[in-house]
């Protein structure tokens, strides 16, 4: 069922298969020009993959199926993340309501149905795999290792997460059968951190993520970035989808309400809700499982904000740059619904759901994308190799000279 909406989402995309971005400019592009070569390829100072065994695959056929085989192996991906949350390993409550946030939440209509964004939805993968509770099979914890060490080499999120498998492992050093199961996960964590970690470097010596006139340096260092862009930009994202559908719904019959355009009532409601989180997480429970989304939400922002590049604007819009968003939008409606577990008084988080809710509803559909004939035109580069293919968004290309 879960999967059926998440393909009611994607319609236009199965329908009309197409390279999202990366997927053909960088993915397709490396895997038909070096082959093998492409897996140690790094993009965006880290390595990714998964997109690059995917485009490396899609090689056995002919070049007119791959973006085919780009979107359903992402749906296969993003499916088996679905399955892992739905696990009864994970001792969570509301398991079918964690794994519907993944597939509805506001911030994945850039990131839903494409390779190229897939390391969202591994990492969330990843952190749910920290959280399970031991099977009784080795076999199975090899199967989540091996999930640990690709997902961790799709992306930089490992390098993140690895300290909560150390702190969770300390956690429970008490609990042999626990205690061997997460040895084996945070040494994969941390093999595939420390891979990572050596093209992140060599792109941060090289001036990868300060080139701009606004670096991470003027990011961080400006009071009017900390105290006013950044706090309304991230209330915009996560403050606003409790609000958003409600006036959806009002607005066209008050037009006179305000607070659907004021970014002070974005950051209001998101510090309400990141109150309700924190007195349910003084009551005992879940105390772990919040610090951890908390401590994730909030690493993943600040390297977004360091990464940016002097392009911070970009997020004033709520549909450019919402994958940064995409994990903390989800974690907060996982906590709140860990807070109706907790709560004594389970209306307001209830409320608090029903209302992102709307949200979701209004937010539902992902973004359209234009047919670019991608037949025709990959027809045409067969017997051309100079001809540079339009791809989704406008203004992406692939270079088929491989120059």
């Amino acid at each position: 069922m879960l999967l059926s909406l998440f393909l009611l989402r994607v319609r236009d995309y199965w329908q009309l298969p197409q390279f999202w971005a990366e997927d053909g400019a960088t993915f397709f592009h490396d895997s038909f020009c070096y082959g093998a070569k492409s897996l140690f390829l790094p993009y965006a100072g880290y390595f990714h993959l998964a997109p690059r065994l995917t485009a490396l695959l899609s090689t056995l056929w002919q070049p007119l199926y791959a973006p085919v085989i780009y979107f359903w192996t992402s749906i296969a991906l993003t499916a088996l993340v679905v399955f892992l949350v739905l696990s009864p390993r994970l001792s969570l409550p509301f398991r079918p309501l964690l794994a519907f946030a993944i597939i509805t939440v506001p911030n994945g209509a850039e990131v839903c149905g494409n390779i190229t964004n897939i390391q969202w939805y591994l990492a969330i993968g990843t952190l749910t795999i920290l959280l399970m509770e031991p099977s009784e099979k080795r076999s199975i914890t090899a199967c989540e290792a091996m999930y640990v060490i690709t997902a961790g080499l799709t992306g930089p999120f490992t390098l993140f997460l690895a300290p909560l498998f150390v702190a969770r492992l300390l956690l429970h050093r008490k609990n042999p059968v626990i205690r061997q199961r997460l040895i084996v996960l945070t040494l994969f964590a941390l093999l595939a951190a420390c891979i990572q970690v050596v093209p992140i470097v060599a792109a941060s010596a090289g001036g990868m993520f300060s080139n701009s006139t606004h670096g991470t340096q003027s990011v961080f260092s400006d009071s009017n970035y900390i105290l006013l862009v950044i706090p309304a930009q991230v209330a915009l994202h996560l403050g606003s989808p409790f609000i958003s559908g409600f006036c959806h719904i009002v607005k066209p019959v008050f037009s006179t309400i305000s607070v659907c355009d004021v970014s002070v009532a974005y950051i209001a409601m998101l510090l309400f809700v990141l109150s309700v989180i924190a007195i349910q997480t003084m009551r005992g429970n879940y105390v772990f499982e919040n610090l951890s989304f908390l401590y994730f939400s909030a690493i993943l922002l600040a390297a977004a904000y360091a990464k940016s590049d002097g392009h911070v604007n970009d997020f004033n819009a709520f549909n450019i740059g919402g994958r940064y968003f995409f994990i903390p939008n989800i974690l907060l409606y996982w906590s709140l619904l860990l807070a109706i577990k907790n709560s004594s008084s389970r209306s307001i988080p209830i409320t608090l759901l029903l209302l992102a809710s709307l949200s979701m509803t209004v937010n539902f559909n992902s973004w359209p994308r234009e047919d670019l004939h991608w037949r025709e035109w990959i027809t045409s580069a067969n017997k051309s190799d100079a001809k540079k293919i339009p791809i989704n968004p406008r203004g992406w290309t692939i270079d088929m000279s491989c120059r």
